[in-house]
């Protein structure tokens, strides 16, 4: 494939941001072969495929960090209330204790 692409007749950013039927024309008016054009079109589908993934990962980790930072805020949570209830168990403790 890397052999292919220094014989490109087009800019990898003019095959991978024209979509299909703007992209045959090209094809069709530079005279290129069926096959040259099924290759360009290959080449724009692994590009594209690529970008889409990466993307999907970024979505991902920027998810996960996001539930994590959540978490972590929920537990902060969690761990004020267990002050509290351990605070107002302590009060409770001492009020039976000095009513009875």
């Amino acid at each position: 494939m890397a052999e292919f692409q220094y014989q490109l007749p087009l800019s990898m950013d003019m095959i991978v941001m024209t979509d299909i039927p703007n992209l045959n024309r090209i094809i069709k008016s530079l005279g290129l072969s069926k096959e040259e054009g099924m290759m360009i079109k290959e080449v724009r589908k692994r590009i594209k495929r690529r970008g889409y993934e990466r993307k999907r990962k970024e979505r991902i980790n920027t998810e996960i960090e996001s539930l994590e930072k959540e978490r972590d805020d929920l537990q902060s949570v969690l761990s004020e209330f267990r002050g509290e209830c351990d605070s107002l168990r302590k009060k409770l403790v001492n009020l039976h204790g000095i009513n009875d």
